[in-house]
């Protein structure tokens, strides 16, 4: 059984991501940004940007953009938290969920 944390943001006309809580993707194009904001605002200003992974444990590059170079997510061990660029509003709500995965 895989536990995954899923955070659904609802938005209309701006910036909005869909964050995953331990999940990451590989081969992520590395920025020095220190801050999820940062890593939004490069991601959100490069137009095949399709989201960004936090790694808290690197402390030379925190910040990976991910596009069409990138892989799939994964799930990680390791402190990493996947932003998924969704859509261009403002948010309008945001529901967490718990997924119970069962292998057959």
């Amino acid at each position: 059984m895989v536990r995954v944390t899923v955070n659904i943001v609802l938005c209309d006309a701006g910036y909005c991501w869909i964050v995953y809580q331990n999940m990451g993707v590989n081969y992520g194009a590395p920025y020095p940004h220190t801050t999820i904001e940062a890593c939004q605002a490069e991601c959100i200003g490069n137009h095949s940007c399709t989201g960004i992974d936090m790694n808290w444990n690197n402390p030379v590059y925190y910040c990976y953009l991910l596009g069409p170079w990138s892989d799939s997510r994964v799930e990680h061990k390791i402190a990493v938290s996947h932003f998924e660029y969704q859509c261009r509003g403002p948010v309008i709500a945001t529901n967490s969920y718990i997924l119970l995965l069962f292998a057959r």
